[in-house]
């Protein structure tokens, strides 16, 4: 997301705030890990046992913010990571293996995921999303992170109500999806990481409008959360709660085999609409 639709969603958002809540928490399922995220930080997160966990991302503060987990490389320290970062911007990343989490998040709003810390090690929480001028948080220190320990959780892998999955290029989900409260698991069956970004459109726009906000043009959706990117071969759970209306899934992930071009132009764009 670059720094101009950044700047043009928070605006409607921020309209929308004066005359709704945004919040859409749904049935969590597992016990969650709570974490908070604001201008420019995440709350200290303790260290956790391998398996699946659930992480529950509130967004306090006034910008839009995502919940990023990535795997460190062994050996690798968080010092080091950061060192990193600073010498060679988001190239660094790709020593990371990324897990999951909890996609683009309105001020005030809450999103729930469940994903497998399926080993021990070093992980990392960032949000990528720029500010208005196009720094990624993650620079301006909203970067943390948490212990895995070699010691099982035993909780038990979710189950999905809705199965979508992620490919190199496209997303797909069933003919039907019902409002109300849901789990959706979101399996990345490509070699390259996915995302999938929750838009709901706003009244009387279309799919081609909405597509056009990504590129300059007017607000024409809200984000609603969803999934982070996910290494080849991993599943995240999203607890999701969608009113009737009509909905984009969007990955923005940039693909190094097509020279830096989004999934986004390479067909990893699904409208759907929620009865």
């Amino acid at each position: 997301m670059n720094a101009r639709i950044h700047t043009l969603i928070l605006a409607t958002v921020t309209a929308a705030l004066a005359s709704t809540t945004l919040a859409h928490q749904g049935h969590s399922m597992t016990a969650p890990v709570q974490v908070n995220g604001k201008e420019y930080a995440f709350s200290t997160s303790a260290p956790l046992p391998t398996g699946w966990t659930t992480f529950t991302f509130t967004n306090t503060g006034k910008e839009l913010h995502h919940y990023q987990i990535a795997r460190l490389k062994a050996g690798q320290t968080v010092d080091g990571f950061v060192a990193d970062l600073k010498a060679r911007g988001e190239a660094a990343t790709a020593d990371l293996t990324f897990v999951g989490g909890v996609g683009i998040e309105v001020p005030g709003s809450t999103g729930t995921v469940t994903v497998n810390l399926d080993q021990p090690g070093t992980y990392v929480e960032l949000c990528f999303v720029p500010d208005a001028k196009g720094v990624p948080h993650f620079a301006l220190g909203m970067l943390n992170a948490f212990q895995v320990t070699d010691t099982a959780s035993g909780a038990a892998e979710p189950r999905a109500d809705v199965a979508v999955t992620l490919e190199d290029f496209g997303i797909n989900i069933p003919a039907q999806i019902k409002a109300g409260h849901q789990v959706w698991g979101v399996s990345n069956k490509g070699p390259e990481p996915h995302e999938m970004m929750v838009f709901k459109m706003m009244p009387g726009k279309t799919v081609a409008d909405l597509m056009a906000m990504f590129t300059g043009g007017a607000p024409a959706g809200m984000p609603m959360g969803g999934v982070q990117a996910a290494a080849s071969g991993r599943t995240n759970y999203a607890d999701l709660t969608l009113t009737p209306g009509d909905y984009l899934l969007v990955c923005f992930i940039p693909s190094p085999a097509h020279q830096g071009k989004s999934h986004a132009e390479l067909g990893m764009v699904r409208p759907f609409t929620v009865k």
